[in-house]
């Protein structure tokens, strides 16, 4: 063979070796990716279920895995009980309570927003805009409910000449047999 031959067969060599490269590179970096972007690590829980399909459990969902407890099994878990609340459940009192969550001022008009901890589906909010014990302004709204709380439908409140000053707030709450009240104070 001449050297033109043999340094084509180079180049070629050359040529081949890097492709091959190439895709090798591609190859791990597909296995790579696909151990780092599992079901696991974006936050679905990894059963080892490829199917899809949702196995045991009542109604069709899947029962949680408690990975604190080395010895839990099937009937363990179904004992299990889940608490929705940090402390005492809000719908288990006997008397309503809430917050006032947001209050506004704005071109005449005192806007007031309430939030009640228990889940009601009726009801009545009342509210008093009182000042040295004398009532400037009272109106009502309902109740409505929200996924787990409730909250007064909400009070747009025009501002009068005689509401200057610290006016103090009270919100009655009623549904059914269950009262509360939420109290504030406002600056006009």
């Amino acid at each position: 063979m001449t050297k033109k031959h043999l340094k084509q067969n180079n180049n070629l060599i050359k040529y081949l070796l890097l492709f091959g490269l190439l895709i090798a590179a591609g190859v791990i970096s597909f296995f790579v990716a696909r151990t780092f972007f599992t079901k696991k690590d974006m936050g679905e829980p990894d059963n080892g279920n490829k199917s899809g399909v949702v196995e045991g459990g009542k109604g069709g969902v899947e029962k949680p895995k408690y990975e604190s407890e080395p010895n839990t099994t099937e009937e363990n878990l179904e004992n299990k009980e889940i608490v929705q609340y940090d402390g005492e459940d809000p719908n288990a009192s006997e008397s309503l309570t809430g917050v006032i969550t947001y209050s506004s001022i704005n071109d005449g008009v005192f806007t007031l927003r309430v939030n009640i901890d228990q889940y009601l589906t009726e009801g009545v909010c009342n509210i008093y805009l009182t000042q040295n014990e004398t009532t400037l302004y009272s109106s009502s709204a309902a109740i409505i409910d929200a996924a787990s709380t409730s909250t007064c439908e909400g009070f747009d409140i025009d501002i009068t000449d005689e509401m200057s000053g610290d006016i103090q707030i009270l919100i009655d709450i009623i549904s059914g047999d269950r009262v509360g009240q939420i109290t504030g104070g406002v600056s006009l």
